[in-house]
């Protein structure tokens, strides 16, 4: 995720940047929210065939839907047990049968565990091949901040999308921050008890710097002139972010 900003200006004590800006902060410690989805969010899921961001087909040829799945035991030890399908993982787990007991997901460390995996043909489960036909690789995509559902992705793109604020810094991009909104940025970093890292070309005029969760960095030092000369030189077709927010708008 990038976070872009144009030069705007800064009038009164509570502008729209300073809200996001104090939301942000406190990222790392919000509590990881449950998806949200309307009714409509639901029936755009059910029919998507393509990836919301990407536009990739959700539809595998062959997919190898394997999961190695765990029972714990007595005193929180694991055993492993054989692959399975996800959604068979998850509904043996839900229904808590007597017969699967306690199940848990874990990567497979042991070489005699792994070349079982590799030769078992079946899910432990159900009995149906592993190796599934025209395949929907589909998972419901979501902010873990506001809950809000963003669309279909493929569950291997989920979790790459996953942000850890303490080792991934969100960039946040400004075009001329060094020349006009690193001033007023900084006298709001001056009111929160965060620890501010930054690259300085003198005591007031800044190359990047980073609070928190998140690092600040001036667009103007790799693509210069205005926003409004860089755009129009970008062909439409290539703003395929803007165009899809344009159209979430629209709706």
């Amino acid at each position: 995720m990038t976070v872009k900003f144009q030069d705007q200006k800064f009038t009164g004590e509570s502008t729209r940047w300073e809200r996001f800006f104090e939301d942000n902060l406190q990222e790392e410690v919000k509590i990881r929210e449950p998806i949200v989805m309307a009714p409509e969010d639901w029936i755009k899921f059910k029919i998507a065939t393509d990836r919301h961001v990407s536009h990739k087909s959700l539809i595998k040829d062959e997919f190898l839907d394997s999961l190695p799945v765990w029972r714990i035991e007595e005193g929180e030890k694991c055993s492993y047990k054989g692959q399975g399908h996800k959604k068979c993982f998850y509904k043996a787990q839900n229904n808590q049968q007597q017969k699967w007991r306690l199940l848990t997901l874990k990567r497979l460390t042991d070489k005699k565990d792994q070349l079982e995996a590799k030769t078992q043909e079946n899910c432990m489960f159900c009995g149906n091949p592993l190796l599934q036909k025209n395949f929907r690789d589909a998972v419901k995509d979501h902010c873990h901040i506001t809950g809000k559902y963003c669309g279909a992705a493929h569950n291997n793109c989920n979790l790459k999308l996953r942000i850890n604020p303490k080792t991934t810094p969100i960039p946040v991009v400004f075009h001329n921050l060094r020349g006009y909104n690193a001033h007023h940025l900084m006298q709001k970093m001056s009111q929160q008890d965060k620890e501010v890292k930054c690259i300085a070309d003198n005591m007031e005029k800044y190359i990047t710097f980073s609070v928190g969760g998140l690092r600040f960095i001036d667009s103007l030092n790799f693509l210069q002139g205005s926003l409004d000369s860089l755009v129009s030189a970008t062909p439409k077709e290539a703003l395929k972010i803007t165009s899809t927010i344009v159209l979430q708008q629209a709706e």
